[in-house]
């Protein structure tokens, strides 16, 4: 069942730092994933972002879909990196023209 276009975004997150009174601070590093957007029947945004496993989100804007996008990839990459897991890399690539 299609409510409408699904629009792919591509939105960025930073991940953590390495702090440790040692060693030098790394630099975070700004990866790149796919949001994907869906209209809702009743208004609003949905979002789900396909490099992490069940990462959803909605919003009543596009900006706001995107913004709370942001946020949960933040946090999946936070709870990844504390767990000494990869970041996923990119699941979606642009087509080239």
């Amino acid at each position: 069942m299609s409510h409408g276009p699904v629009t792919r975004r591509r939105t960025r997150a930073s991940g953590g730092g390495v702090t440790d009174p040692g060693i030098p601070p790394v630099m975070a590093l700004e990866r790149s994933y796919a949001v994907v957007l869906e209209p809702e029947a009743e208004g609003g945004y949905s979002a789900h972002i396909p490099a992490f496993r069940g990462a959803h989100t909605q919003g009543e804007t596009v900006e706001e879909c995107l913004a709370n996008a942001r946020e949960v990839i933040a946090l999946h990459a936070e709870v990844m990196t504390e767990r000494g897991e990869p970041l996923r890399p990119l699941t979606w690539r642009p087509r080239s023209r």
